[in-house]
């Protein structure tokens, strides 16, 4: 099984799936969404708040509009595992960010290149 967490854009943290079994209160960081059936995909925070599960070939599997305290404690899980400068680049993006505000079915399912994870910009 592979699967990576993406988060900010920028910053893939690989060992994140190591991470992830080891704590157990990553359930009340990370929502809950669904995978892709290989087992293969990734999730990945975009710039608009939206929290979404991508298979392998790019598709968007499952998203969750996150809160901006959601989105927080994201951060605050990654803050241990990123340069800082980093993560005040990744801080700045989201301020004022709310997710929710994200209602349009085609940018939640089919985002554009700015909102997709670096591998699928092209």
């Amino acid at each position: 099984m592979s699967c990576i967490v993406s988060v900010f854009l920028t910053a893939r943290i690989c060992p994140v799936l190591t991470l992830l079994q080891k704590d157990e209160d990553t359930s009340k960081i990370f929502p809950t969404l669904k995978h892709s059936p290989s087992f293969e995909g990734f999730t990945h925070l975009a710039s608009d708040g939206v929290y979404r599960s991508f298979s392998s070939s790019g598709e968007v599997v499952d998203y969750k509009q996150l809160s901006p305290a959601e989105i927080a404690m994201m951060l605050e899980f990654f803050e241990k595992h990123m340069h800082s400068e980093s993560l005040q680049e990744s801080k700045k993006k989201f301020e004022g960010v709310d997710g929710r505000n994200v209602t349009d079915l085609e940018q939640l399912l089919h985002p554009g290149p700015e909102l997709r994870p670096v591998r699928f910009r092209e």
